[in-house]
């Protein structure tokens, strides 16, 4: 790229189309994302185009392909049928069921073909949102309070319980594993190496023995013991 065509750029006098947002992420070395959006993903308004605007949290999941371009923050009381608790309006819950269509329909056409099955899959889009649920957890700029603190806790445990079942059908459903037979000269291989590591231990213990009974007849113990029963067993006939 020129340099004057960079000058241009800087002046506001050029504007940049994709060909050059891909050249200065080359460059720099950095996603294109990063030329994009904001720095930061704390939840300032972005102008995705002149009449929609989102919060920078919904921008970088948008363009990470996470998430579909749709304010919405995880609320534990709309996981829940209104009717089973009127304390939750059936408005709020009218729009986690739509944002949850929605963002469905995003996630599985954002993703390469040979992805998309894996998108819908139950566990992948419970580690989704479990994810999505500890970094409202983990990021202190939201300020939550107490309660809201907690209710996220408990969603998140019910989530992670939630990913272990569905990890242990996938489990259940993986095919046994392949044995696989020795050849016949391997097994004879493995059979001299036994061969071979039990002599040894038995040619260690051995002279362990050796080693052993020369210390203790140094030392005088046995004989010692045979007095001692002679004595006990001379004890004995007298009584």
């Amino acid at each position: 790229m020129l340099a004057t065509v960079i000058s241009k750029i800087e002046r506001g006098e050029r504007r940049i189309d994709v060909d050059d947002l891909v050249a200065f992420a080359l460059a720099l070395n950095v996603s294109p994302l990063t030329l994009l959006l904001p720095p930061t993903a704390d939840g300032e308004p972005v102008d995705l185009t002149e009449s929609y605007v989102v919060s920078s949290a919904t921008a970088w999941s948008w363009a990470e392909g996470r998430q579909t371009a749709m304010d919405w923050e995880v609320r534990p009381i709309a996981s829940f049928d209104p009717a089973a608790d009127p304390a939750i309006s059936s408005e709020l819950y009218e729009q986690e069921q739509e944002f949850g269509r929605r963002n469905a329909e995003y996630v599985a056409l954002a993703q390469p073909t040979e992805r998309q099955r894996l998108a819908n899959h139950p566990a992948v889009r419970m580690v989704r949102t479990l994810s999505s649920v500890i970094a409202d957890l983990v990021t202190p700029s939201l300020r939550l309070d107490r309660v809201h603190l907690a209710a996220l806790s408990r969603m998140a445990r019910r989530r992670y319980e939630q990913l272990g079942y569905e990890l242990d059908d996938i489990a259940e459903e993986l095919p046994p594993p392949v044995q696989v037979q020795p050849s016949p000269g391997e097994t004879d291989r493995r059979r001299e190496e036994k061969e071979t590591q039990f002599y040894n231990i038995a040619k260690q213990l051995h002279r362990t023995q050796r080693v052993t009974g020369k210390r203790l007849r140094s030392t005088g113990k046995p004989a010692e013991a045979d007095e001692s029963t002679t004595e006990d067993g001379g004890a004995s006939d007298k009584q």
